[in-house]
Parts: C-alpha cells; sequence; structure tokens
C-alpha cells in the first residue's frame, strides 16, 4: 500500500499515521519528495480499507499495490523480449 500525503502535511500528522501503522504490524517505509511525501506499508494489508487511511488527516489519497513485479510484467510490457548472445 502507498499512502501519500498532502503537500502540506505536517510532520505531526506523518508521523501520526507511521505510528499507527507501526501499531498494527507494518513496516513502514517513509520517502520524502519535492511536493509530497509517501509512505510505503510493507506487509500484507488486506486487513486494511484503503478507505481508513485516506480520510485520516494531512493524506492526499491512499491506494494498493495489487500486482508483485508491476514493471517487468505481461501487462506492463506485452511483447516477447529477445536477448541475443
Amino acid at each position: 500500500m502507498v499512502i501519500i500525503m498532502e503537500h502540506d502535511a505536517t510532520k505531526h500528522q506523518i508521523e501520526d499515521i507511521k505510528d499507527k501503522l507501526y501499531e498494527l504490524g507494518y513496516k513502514v517505509h517513509e520517502s520524502k519528495g519535492v511536493d509530497h511525501t509517501l509512505i510505503g506499508v510493507i506487509g500484507d494489508v488486506s486487513k486494511i480499507d484503503v478507505r481508513d487511511m485516506q480520510v485520516l488527516p494531512g493524506v492526499e489519497r491512499a491506494y494498493r499495490i495489487t500486482a508483485p513485479y508491476k514493471l517487468v510484467s505481461r501487462e506492463f510490457h506485452p511483447n516477447e523480449t529477445l536477448i541475443r548472445v
């Protein structure tokens, strides 16, 4: 799951969300960008309702990452890969 914080989210709001996720037993990876802070939730997030995360103060949106290895999947690259040796 990825949680995208609003551009004006406070440090306190970000820490509150991280603390809540730690309490639920998840690992968290925070990535600060120029405009937004992203919080990656690591673990089995099937028990988290995305809507519960989206209503928290400072959250712009949250979504699940459903497919593993999304960038290398057939859905992303439908053509055959040919490697000449």
